[in-house]
This record gives C-alpha cells, sequence and structure tokens, in this order.
C-alpha cells in the first residue's frame, strides 16, 4: 500500500543533503535553492525522484486518504492521523500498533541519534479500515514533540502494544532526541529468537524473518534496503 514511499524519502533524501551543505550556518533547506537545485539535478541524473515528484505524495487531508497510507509533515496533519489511528484502536488496549523508525537510529560517540521518519500503522480486527501515516519528524519534529490526547508522542507512551523489529536503535533514539519512554513493546526480533532458540542478540533481519515464517507468497518487500539517508 505504500506505494509512495519510495518518493517520499528519496525527496527525504534531498533534505537532508541540503540540510549538511548550509554548513550549519542556520539556513533551512528549503530555502538554500542552490543546492536544492543542484542536488535535484544530480539525483535526476542517476534515475531517482526529484522534487517535483513529491507532488505526488498523498495527504492525509486528500479524499479517500483520510486512513492513509499518506505523508504527515506538520502539527495539524499529525492531529488527523493520530485520530485516524486512534479510531482504528478503538479504546482497545490489547489493540497493537506497528512502527518502525528511518534514520540515524541510536547515534555514534561523535554524533547524536536523528530520527528522520516514523511510520505507524494499525490494523483493526473489526473490519475497520487500516491506518497508515508516515510521520516526518525531520521536517516537523513538533509531531514528536509536542504532547496531547492526538497527539504522536502520546499513542508511542500509550498501554497498547507497539510491535516493532529490531527496537533498540528506535527506542533509544526516541529516548534520546525527545524524551519519549517508548512502552509495551514487541520485539520481533527477540520472538523470532526463542522460536528459533537462538541468542536475543544475535537478531535476524526483518526481511530474513518474514520470508522464514511467512514465506516467498505473502512477503513483498519491494523497497526494503534499498533506501539511503545522509
Amino acid at each position: 500500500p505504500l506505494a509512495f514511499l519510495p518518493y517520499l524519502l528519496r525527496d527525504s533524501d534531498l533534505q537532508r543533503v541540503a540540510s549538511a551543505a548550509t554548513g550549519g550556518t542556520g539556513v533551512e533547506p528549503e530555502t538554500n535553492s542552490v543546492a536544492m537545485a543542484a542536488l535535484a539535478a544530480v539525483m535526476d541524473r542517476t534515475g531517482q525522484a526529484c522534487l517535483t515528484e513529491s507532488q505526488q505524495i498523498p495527504s492525509v487531508r486528500d479524499p479517500g486518504f483520510e486512513n492513509g497510507p499518506a505523508l504527515v509533515d506538520c502539527w495539524d496533519d499529525g492531529v488527523l492521523a493520530v485520530r485516524s489511528l486512534l479510531r482504528a484502536v478503538q479504546g482497545d488496549e490489547s489493540a497493537s500498533i506497528s512502527v518502525d523508525l528511518e534514520g540515524f537510529l541510536s547515534g555514534s560517540r561523535y554524533k547524536p541519534p536523528s530520527i528522520c521518519l516514523v511510520q505507524v500503522c494499525v490494523t483493526p480486527e473489526n473490519g475497520l479500515p487500516t491506518a497508515c501515516f508516515v510521520f516526518d519528524a525531520f521536517v516537523a519534529p513538533v509531531l514528536l514533540q509536542r504532547s496531547g490526547p492526538d497527539s504522536l508522542r502520546d499513542l508511542l507512551q500509550n498501554s497498547n502494544p507497539k510491535v516493532l523489529h529490531c527496537c533498540y536503535g528506535d527506542a533509544s533514539s526516541l529516548h534520546i532526541q525527545f524524551g519519549i519512554e517508548l512502552t509495551s513493546v514487541f520485539d520481533t526480533s527477540v520472538a523470532d529468537s526463542l522460536l528459533m532458540g537462538r541468542h536475543f542478540n544475535s537478531p535476524r533481519d526483518l526481511g530474513t524473518v518474514l520470508l522464514h515464517h511467512l514465506g516467498e507468497q505473502a512477503v513483498h518487500l519491494t523497497h526494503k534496503g534499498k533506501l539511503v539517508f545522509f
């Protein structure tokens, strides 16, 4: 369902490179027209998506995309997206919420973590439509900074089970960068290790786990492992 994702991520790649190109001058990437134009030309020559393709990305405000899949890159859209996710959960504290983060996760000795995207999905068991959104925390960090009943921050800290794979980097980045305590986590890498009799500190990647347990007929990871962040 996330057919728009490659365009979104390539556009985000350009913004990350442009941010670095400003040299810490405080100039916002989108206002650095020279850097963005040069980067767009380079990306276009390599056969990747150029900036204009970002216009094709659905928004939660677009008709038919109220439940996603859609990009969320501002606070007001974030409120609408979280409300959709909460409707899918319907007050059921046992309903699981799938979460995945992209960016420079966990950080390093010399560089703190930097969360770029937060992907959240809820698939109700009562026939309601799936709610699926990509929150752009690079463009709009307020999505993770601000609290409230309809905030992504509070959703990640509520009592519903959060399903992640190899959650160490995701959880530590949320805590270090935004002070978010990810709660009620079900880590599918730990579950796989237990099922396979492996040490929990030797996890297999998500693609390998899905293919092993579900098979090629059910698993189609078209863009997995092909995304590059700067």
